[in-house]
């Protein structure tokens, strides 16, 4: 059976072509033509047929489809004369057809194999691999399918086409065929007038063949459509090309201008001293030679990994997964799940795929919602790709289920101390029980770490020395490192100390509790630091972030930072401490325990509690800093006086602020936690408020969550009515971007209340109520509010707040068709913004006028307005941004009868949405640009 998709749907058995039916069968043989090999739930298939409204009859209907496809591709079945091609469970339907046997997956390899070859600087491989690619092409992809799921399909295949072609292009560039590329580059940029880096690389085929006015028209032609279309000129890599055709500049290498993609590649470091485990290497190799030749059929492979405390079930992921990285050139994951850490609970799925998402390139927008939502995001942005997902530390196959991909082609590592049995019965999930080395390899271990020559002229210590190690990696390095790097110099005085010691021995070579064997050998070296070494491992160890920086480390042992840096560089050299980057540093989870453990056993309460005092008190005036660059003028918080020895962090503009942010907003939830734990509730209180401006710039919605709830409870226990009244302003603001615009209000109302009582009338406050009251349609109510907060921003001379309060007045202006005033307002509050460097504020500030000068019938006024919003949108990477700015200029460009450059703007915008996964999550705005394309015609 042969399966073509890409052209007109058809299915041919030899010389005969099967007659597939109406469109509806014809639909969902397409579903699952698409994902051949995996089961496609009922419900997948009600939702890829019809979307969000499927007819009552829609399962009842699914099963007709069904019954009729099989009857077409298997006619000799009721006789048993024919395989089973359309196989049903109550899991769902699968087509099971080999990957080869369907187009759209040659066409998906061949382009996958393009982009590994190009990545590979193989130019000529990578042309040929373009070239099998499209020569699978037969036309608009599905023809005579339709549905929602058709739809999404189309588009993404004809952008993948796309891809490939501008691939081939570079690559026929890169392999001296100039002249050709020149001729199918003019081609792609005539169907493509505003695609710039197709443009970008017609102009150095142009400069390569010697026509270098040529290649100037170019540039002069893609910016009259750029500027008069979108009101936007060319960006800066196309600019750059304009410049060094201008200049005769020598022409830099095609791959420098041509296609290249940004993948995830979140590998730890390998490790060094590996050995042994080559029997497990090969098994795991060989799981990821199925995945790998096996990229668009079948079903995801999943691997768990488990074993008892160090015995290294990491490190035989991580180096499995660096010998295999090549296989996936879509990327590589790695996740800490924190299965087993008593000091903190697990990971939970939606924290987890939060984080996978924000690693895949999902807008923060989209990163929210139930576990389901998040999970059907994930799958779809995996769809079709090919990447490794490691899974450390799970502690039950529950944990880890929403988190594996669902596309063929994917890989999951998983480790965990327990045995994972579920994702053996009910994913299929193949399992390695890792047992500790073997003698031999104990052996090669030490060679490699302690020299072959001192361990070959001792055999017999260094075999005893594993033995009471137990022949676990971890004890192993932990032990040679101390013989190298403290006061045991020789096999034989480290050997002759555990002899001495049966307790340490028995808990090494026979107990049964896991973190009791870890625990001795890491006592070895814990026990011989110097009391200042072993003083800040211990206090390190209450720090609550996996990673922690030398600024931080130093305010958590309130020592200068020269000397923070020398006792932390001591322990790395102890491998008791991980540097990961400059300043960077990180325990091995069982030594953060282990750590945690000695701080507790060790170190007397109030030490503990003033190092936690001095934590939070850093990681508080560190985030005000970070707070007065992204969002001046919101009210002072007092941060108290900062320590000049171990001074908090300073971000010098908005992108360093933005920065720190990004890096730092989980361990700050910790830190959070970890001051109420402590007792310090004000100091809390004031840290979660300050955090409410970190989590609304960087979008997110379950961090901020969770800032709020443990702020909130705190500031009501000290009787801080400041902070509570900022926090559930700050609750308002989170509802009305979870979409709950009735709680928005009642938060709102909550905050004027609590902070009137003050005396203290918040001018955000205010601005964020009236906001919500347009959200409901309460024009009338927001118009009083905005006004007088307007006044006393202006009296205060808070630019910041008086833009934003601007904004907002004249949105609501606008609704009441006063529009005059409104544009007035919006160009006050667009200068304003300019000012204080506040990006995201200012191309929400222009988006705004768009609309205002929309409704007033200004419609050259709202292109031009749009076109900046969209180029500051680009210029920030924010994917979310540019598809409503593409939406807004396409609505006003569809107004001032410019329908070519609409047509475009919302095609693009809705390959974006797909691309990205915001399909059938946006749905109001898909339904709006899909409506609006309609309407183009």
């Amino acid at each position: 059976m042969i399966v073509r998709l890409l052209g007109t749907v058809r299915v041919r058995v030899g010389d005969a072509e099967i007659d597939l039916g109406p469109p509806g069968p014809r639909s969902l043989f397409t579903m699952l033509a698409l994902r051949a090999g995996t089961t496609v739930r009922l419900d997948e298939l009600v939702s890829g047929l019809w979307g969000e409204t499927p007819p009552k009859t829609a399962e009842g209907i699914v099963y007709s489809y069904v019954s009729a496809l099989r009857k077409a591709v298997e006619p000799g079945r009721a006789r048993g004369a024919a395989p089973r091609v359309l196989t049903g469970t109550r899991a769902g339907y699968s087509l099971q057809l080999p990957a080869e046997a369907i187009d759209t997956s040659r066409f998906e390899t061949a382009a996958a194999e393009g982009w590994r070859r190009w990545n590979a600087d193989d130019f000529v491989g990578a042309r040929a691999q373009c070239d099998a690619a499209l020569r699978e092409w037969g036309g608009p992809p599905l023809g005579g399918a339709t549905g929602p799921f058709a739809e999404a399909e189309r588009s993404r295949l004809e952008l993948l086409k796309l891809d490939v072609e501008e691939l081939r292009g570079a690559a026929l560039i890169e392999t001296g065929a100039a002249g050709g590329a020149v001729t199918a580059l003019s081609a792609l940029t005539a169907e493509n007038p505003l695609h710039e880096r197709l443009h970008e690389l017609l102009m150095l085929a142009l400069s390569r063949t010697g026509r270098h006015a040529e290649a100037l028209q170019v540039y002069q032609r893609v910016r009259h459509h750029l500027v008069d279309e979108l009101g936007v000129e060319p960006g800066p890599a196309l600019r750059r090309m304009h410049k060094r055709v201008l200049s005769g500049e020598s022409d830099p290498p095609a791959a420098r201008f041509g296609p290249g993609r940004v993948v995830p590649a979140q590998l730890p470091h390998r490790i060094a001293e590996f050995v042994g485990r080559e029997d497990e290497t090969r098994q795991l190799r060989e799981l990821c030679e199925t995945v790998s030749g096996d990229a668009s059929g079948g079903s995801v492979v999943i691997s768990a990994i488990d074993g008892a405390a160090g015995v290294g079930k990491t490190a035989l992921a991580v180096h499995v997964a660096h010998q295999v990285a090549e296989k996936f050139p879509d990327g590589q994951l790695f996740l800490d799940l924190r299965g087993f850490d008593p000091r903190h609970p697990p990971v939970v799925p939606e924290a987890a795929l939060a984080q996978l998402l924000r690693s895949l390139g999902a807008d923060a927008e989209l990163i929210g919602g139930d576990v389901g939502a998040q999970s059907a995001l994930y799958r779809s942005l995996l769809a079709g790709r090919r990447v490794l997902v490691v899974l450390d530390n799970a502690v039950s196959a529950e944990q880890v289920r929403p988190l594996l991909p669902g596309s063929a082609g994917c890989l999951a590592l998983v480790t965990s101390r327990n045995r994972l049995a579920g994702l053996a019965v009910r994913d299929g999930a193949g399992r390695f029980s890792l047992d500790v080395l073997r003698p031999a390899e104990s052996r090669r271990l030490l060679r490699r770490v302690l020299g072959a020559e001192r361990v070959d002229a001792e055999p017999a210590l260094a075999a005893e020395l594993a033995i009471h190690c137990g022949h676990l990696p971890l004890a192993l390095r932990i032990a040679a490192e101390r013989i190298l790097d403290g006061e045991h110099h020789e096999l034989a005085d480290l050997v002759a100390e555990l002899r001495v010691v049966p307790g340490r021995l028995d808990a090494l070579s026979t107990s049964d509790d896991e973190s009791s064997i870890v625990r001795t050998v890491f006592s070895w070296s814990y026990h011989t630091l110097k009391p200042e070494e072993a003083r800040s491992f211990r206090l390190l160890g209450v720090h609550p972030a996996a990673e922690m920086g030398l600024a931080d480390a130093a305010a958590l042992l309130g020592a200068p930072v020269p000397v923070a840096r020398q006792r932390l560089q001591g322990l790395v050299r102890w491998h008791l401490l991980e540097q990961v980057a400059r300043e960077r540093y990180r325990f091995h989870d069982l030594l953060r325990i282990y750590a945690a453990e000695c701080a507790e056993r060790d170190e007397p309460g109030a030490v503990v509690d003033e190092a936690v005092r001095r934590l939070a008190t850093w990681y508080l005036q560190s985030t005000v800093a970070a707070r007065e660059l992204l969002a001046p003028g919101l009210g002072p918080i007092d941060p108290g006086r900062p320590d000049p020895a171990r001074p908090p962090v300073a971000p010098a503009d908005y992108g360093e602020a933005l920065a720190w942010a990004n890096r730092e907003l989980p361990a700050l939830a910790d830190v959070l936690e970890l001051a109420v734990a402590h007792g310090f509730d004000e100091l809390a209180a004031r840290l979660a408020t300050a955090l409410g401006a970190l989590c609304h710039c960087l979008s997110q919605w379950v961090e901020w969550q969770r800032i709020i709830s443990v702020g909130l409870a705190a500031a009501e226990r000290v009787g801080d009515r400041l902070a509570e009244g900022r926090l559930c302003n700050d609750n308002g603001v989170l509802c009305h971007f979870l979409g709950h615009p009735e709680d928005a209000v009642s938060w709102h109302r909550r905050a004027v209340a609590t902070l009137g009582a003050l005396d203290r009338h918040d001018e955000a406050v205010a601005v964020n109520l009236a906001v919500a009251y347009l959200m409901i349609g309460w024009e009338l109510d927001a118009l009083p509010l905005l006004a007088d907060a307007l006044a006393i921003a202006r009296e205060q001379g808070s630019r910041f707040v008086e833009a934003s309060v601007a904004d907002g007045l004249g949105a609501v202006l606008s609704r009441l068709g006063r529009h005059e005033e409104a544009i007035e307002l919006g160009l006050r509050s667009v200068e304003l913004l300019k000012d204080t460097g506040a990006e995201h504020m200012l191309a929400h500030g222009l988006q705004q006028i768009g609309w205002t000068c929309l409704s007033a019938g200004l419609v050259e006024d709202a292109v031009r307005h749009f076109g900046e919003a969209l180029r500051r949108w680009r210029d920030l990477g924010d994917r979310w941004g540019e598809i409503s700015g593409s939406h807004a200029l396409a609505q006003a460009l569809h107004r001032a009868g410019r329908p070519d450059g609409a047509r475009r703007l919302l095609t693009g915008a809705l390959a974006a949405m797909q691309e990205f996964g915001y399909l059938g999550i946006n749905d109001r705005a898909e339904a709006g640009m899909r409506a609006l394309l309609d309407e183009i015609g």
